[in-house]
């Protein structure tokens, strides 16, 4: 009997963990047109503390959103299998990077230390 209400215990605890985390909905960190993006999603959230030279990051939460999807896109379409780690492949995608940022390489740079610091992407 003791087994089983602590077994029972653990459960309640577990399911109660679970429903905390499901109530940290995306809608609540990002715009919901970032659901099932979950890199543009990191890069919205990054991209008021991104630093840059010239470039003015948008402070309107759509522009910002479309922002970070067509980054997304763009690694999508630009980054090549096994780029990290690649110097020559990395260049290839910071170089895909840069016209987004009007050419702004500290900007690109601090984007793609996100993107290369993400799990499994691209």
């Amino acid at each position: 009997m003791v087994i089983r209400k602590s077994y029972e215990e653990f459960l309640q605890k577990a399911e109660s963990l679970v429903r905390k985390m499901q109530g940290r909905t995306s809608a609540e960190e990002h715009p919901s047109v970032l659901n099932g993006h979950p890199l543009a999603a990191v890069l919205f959230n990054n991209l008021p503390s991104i630093p840059a030279d010239s470039f003015q990051f948008p402070q309107d939460v759509d522009k910002r959103a479309d922002l970070s999807l067509e980054i997304e896109r763009v690694m999508r379409e630009s980054a090549p299998a096994g780029w990290k780690g690649d110097d020559i492949r990395e260049r290839q995608i910071l170089n895909a990077l840069f016209p987004l940022f009007n050419r702004d390489s500290t900007a690109t740079e601090a984007i793609f230390d996100i993107i290369r610091n993400q799990p499994d992407e691209a």
